[in-house]
Parts: C-alpha cells; structure tokens; sequence
C-alpha cells in the first residue's frame, strides 16, 4: 500500500467498491461519510474523483450518494470530442476555474499556448505548486493518457 494519504484513500475506495461488486454492479457509498473522511485526511474529493475516473472508477454524485458505475456518464459523446473528458485529468480541469475547456478544440496552437500561458499566469505560486504536485503523484498511466490528450490537441509532436 501506497505511503501517500491521496493513493491511500483511493486504494480503499476501489476495494471498497469491488468487494461491493464493482464493476459488474453499480455501486453506491454515501457521499456525506465519504466526504467527510476525504476531509479529515486533508484530501479534496473532486481531485480524488478525477483520479478514480482515471482508473476506470467512475463516482457520480447523486443527492446523497455517491454512484460508481462501469462507464462514465455519456461516454458515447466523450469519443468523438478530445475535450469532453477533460475533468478526469486528475483534477487539473478543476484548477483552470470551470473554463469551459471544449472551446479549446477551435483554437490555434498559438491561441492553446496564449490561453494556457495566461492561465499559469493568473494562478498563484501555492496553484502552480498543487497542479505540480498533482502530476508529480499520478501513476504512469495517468501521466499517459494526459500525454496523449496533449498530443491529439496537437501541443506537441506524435
């Protein structure tokens, strides 16, 4: 088991929801008692969700409850758009305050590059650390699948 509170509280999450069934049953925890234990450990619940998206845990937020189902929410539309799964990069979409980021699909390189420029600009010294942080703890898998959506946005060669 990992030593780090986020990889250890998203490894109890996914045996919790396997010994429940998951992924050949929808799962649900509730969200008050799975919220409040992600903030005693100092960990933010929208991060660890992105994370568990990532690994094909999808948790889904409904009234008090918190879902995980085998796919994501709309995932037939998120094929055809390289943008539409953006929230589940680790919670980095969270920390580019809620730009709606499929507008990026109609940009230029040099607009993307402009526009992710004045996002790192406006971010404080203690946000760029947590988005560092953020990538820096990610499995290799998880660094893949950002890699390869930077390079289908054509930020960098194939």
């Amino acid at each position: 088991m990992s030593v780090d509170p986020e990889d250890q509280f998203i490894e109890k999450i996914i045996s919790t929801v396997e010994a429940n069934g998951y992924p050949e049953k929808k799962v649900s925890l509730p969200l008050a008692k799975v919220k409040g234990a992600a903030e005693s450990r100092g960990l933010d619940l929208d991060m660890i969700l992105s994370r568990l998206g990532m690994k094909g845990f999808y948790g889904n937020v409904s009234g008090e409850k918190l879902i995980f189902s085998e796919t994501q929410e709309d995932q037939s539309s998120a094929g055809a758009n390289p943008f539409a799964n953006m929230g589940n990069m680790g919670g980095m979409a969270d920390m580019l305050g809620g730009m709606d980021l499929s507008a990026l699909q109609n940009m230029s390189q040099e607009e993307l590059m402009e526009q992710v420029s004045n996002l790192m600009g406006n971010m404080t010294p203690e946000q760029q650390q947590g988005m560092m942080d953020m990538y820096q703890n990610m499995s290799d898998e998880e660094k893949e699948q950002i890699l390869n959506k930077g390079k289908d946005m054509g930020l960098f060669n194939k």
